[in-house]
């Protein structure tokens, strides 16, 4: 339940361990679908085209929920929500599974259900375009997908101690991380030196 690059690198470094990936794609596609990375993100996974908007489409949904191991999602709280396919929903009906989450600004706050992308939550709100810049010089233009890229490849580690967690103690886990926050951790020396100056 994926779109853009953040959340589909964590499931496609999964399906590059082994996993089957099932990625689950609105009736029209995916934003990521049109670009030049798609091969990128969605090597070695499947996909289906459901309308989650109907019964029909959800109770596809949940059949593969039911077997599956890993729900990866990168859409915003609100949306999660509305499908019902919150933590708390799902873990009721499928102890086992482990909900694994990636949002722009996380799942608190005043900017939960705000959009988040790359460009935005992780190099620019987090200071890490101010940050790597000449001096006295304008803010980079950023690198794209670094932050998706990084943030997702977190998520994955998260995920990956979550199943351990799992087989050794048979608790399902919810994991879950924001670009803003992988930012805001990339750049915490950066944060430090502002404050206490550079050593």
């Amino acid at each position: 339940f994926e779109t853009a690059g953040a959340g589909p690198t964590a499931s496609k470094l999964l399906a590059e361990y082994g996993a089957e990936v099932i990625m689950i794609e609105p009736l029209n596609g995916i934003n990521t679908r049109i670009s030049r990375s798609f091969d990128f993100y969605f090597l070695h996974k499947k996909s289906i085209a459901v309308n989650m908007k109907t019964p029909e489409g959800m109770e596809i949904v949940h059949r593969l929920l039911r077997d599956a191991d890993v729900f990866v999602s990168n859409y915003r709280k609100k949306v999660i929500d509305k499908f019902g396919l919150d933590y708390e929903s799902l873990h009721e009906k499928y102890p086992r599974l482990i909900h694994a989450t990636l949002t722009g600004y996380g799942e608190h706050g005043p900017m939960k259900d705000a959009p988040g992308f790359d460009t935005t939550a992780y190099w620019g709100r987090a200071g890490l375009a101010k940050t790597v810049r000449e001096k006295d010089g304008d803010p980079i233009v950023t690198p794209s997908s670094i932050g998706d890229i990084g943030t997702g490849t977190m998520l994955c580690g998260g995920i990956l101690g979550a199943l351990y967690h799992r087989e050794r103690t048979g608790e399902a886990m919810k994991v879950y991380i924001s670009l803003y926050a992988a930012g805001v951790w990339q750049n915490d020396e950066q944060m430090i030196f502002s404050q206490l100056g550079y050593p």
